[in-house]
């Protein structure tokens, strides 16, 4: 018996080439609607494959680098008559289930606009009615919100804005304030102590929030800005946290005592911060309840909160008998000159625990520097925690 054997090589089927991508609902939308135009002199760019943008509830916020927002889109939107514009981003918004679009543009630093102190957005409404920009009344304006980690936040984007890019931060402040409270339970420290932070750049709760979830009885806030503060008492009020916003000004007699509130909000300088936290101090004490111990100041301004170094000790000076607090200092910093900042910034509470009473003898470390996110080509928002302990 005999066998063959066959080399014939088996047969097979060549590869199917990939199905190319669906493109994004908005592009099909944009393309949908553009369809229905009357044939202009200015032919339609060529579509995007992915657009940028962000979206907080009802608002579509497109940053200035959406290709919508940038050359040549944003000179055929501008050549359309205004009603197609407006058909446009209606399109947009029905395919992103939005009622509200704007198109967002930097905040100048303090450095090259010295008017925007209180650091407001600069947006362009496209869609959607925001109401009038010269409005004081809070409920003639749009609102918007946004849930993060849990918590609730809400602003009126034509006053004051919102950044994403600090989720992490918030997360981490949490964590810090959530461990630390754990910690002091199980050694058998918590008895009836209760706890406080101070926010001197409280904006729309950021990181007043994060304070709060992580267990701290109260967190005092100060802004300038009356549409940020307005937002961090509405913010509030949505996570079911007790709040009032004093209503004194920098010039009257100062705040009430402590009271169930787990958040106490003023509209002023935050200068004034000591002053009035003295004086909620001492009547808290005279009605016979305790004074929280303040065990994290935080400094959130950008580009810089070097203002407010003092102000942050001065703060921490209220405290009895409390060994060891953080001030979390917000810079944006160039990478390589991070170990100058550290340096830089030690030295500038050195220098002013001289000046402070009670803190001259108080030793100062920064004891962690965290990168937060790039602000800009090889500059970074960091944050560094500035231990302070007796």
């Amino acid at each position: 018996m005999s066998t063959t054997a066959s080399n014939a090589t088996p047969l097979t089927r060549p590869p199917r080439p990939p199905k190319p991508p669906k493109p994004h609902p908005s592009i099909t939308a944009l393309s949908t609607f553009l369809s229905t135009l009357p044939q202009t002199t200015n032919p339609t760019p060529p579509f995007p494959s992915k657009l940028r943008y962000d979206i907080y509830g009802p608002l579509l916020l497109l940053p200035p680098t959406s290709p919508l927002t940038t050359s040549p889109w944003s000179t055929y939107i501008s050549s359309l008559p205004p009603e197609s514009q407006s058909g446009l981003y209606a399109s947009l918004a029905r395919s992103l289930n939005v009622t509200h679009i704007a198109i967002n543009s930097p905040i100048p630093s303090k450095s090259v606009d010295h008017q925007n102190a209180i650091r407001a957005p600069q947006i362009t409404p496209v869609y959607g009615t925001f109401g009038p920009l010269d409005s004081t009344d809070f409920e003639k304006v749009f609102w918007t919100s946004t849930v993060q980690h849990g918590v609730f936040q809400t602003w009126c984007p034509l006053h004051t804005m919102f950044s994403r890019g600090n989720i992490t931060e918030k997360a981490r402040i949490h964590d810090i304030v959530k461990s630390q409270l754990e910690e002091a339970k199980k050694g058998g420290e918590e008895g009836e102590r209760r706890v406080g932070a101070v926010d001197l750049f409280v904006g729309i709760g950021y990181f007043a929030f994060s304070y709060l979830r992580g267990g701290v009885d109260v967190v005092y806030g100060w802004d300038i800005n009356r549409w940020s503060v307005e937002g961090c008492r509405k913010g509030a009020v949505g996570n079911k946290w007790g709040v009032r916003v004093d209503p004194g000004s920098s010039n009257s007699d100062g705040g009430t005592e402590d009271g169930e509130e787990r958040l106490v909000l003023f509209q002023e300088s935050n200068e004034y911060a000591p002053t009035r936290l003295r004086k909620v101090k001492q009547q808290t004490q005279e009605a016979g309840k305790q004074w929280v111990d303040i065990l994290h100041v935080n400094l959130g301004l950008l580009p810089t909160s070097s203002g407010a170094y003092k102000t942050a000790l001065e703060v921490l000076g209220l405290n009895d008998g409390v060994k060891e607090a953080w001030i979390h200092v917000h810079e944006n910093v160039a990478k390589e000159d991070v170990d100058g900042m550290k340096e830089n910034i030690v030295k500038r509470f050195g220098e002013s625990r001289e000046e402070v009473e009670g803190m001259g003898d108080v030793e100062v470390e920064v004891e962690h520097v965290e990168f937060v996110k790039s602000w800009a080509p090889g500059v970074w928002h960091c944050v560094f925690d500035v231990k302070v302990s007796r």
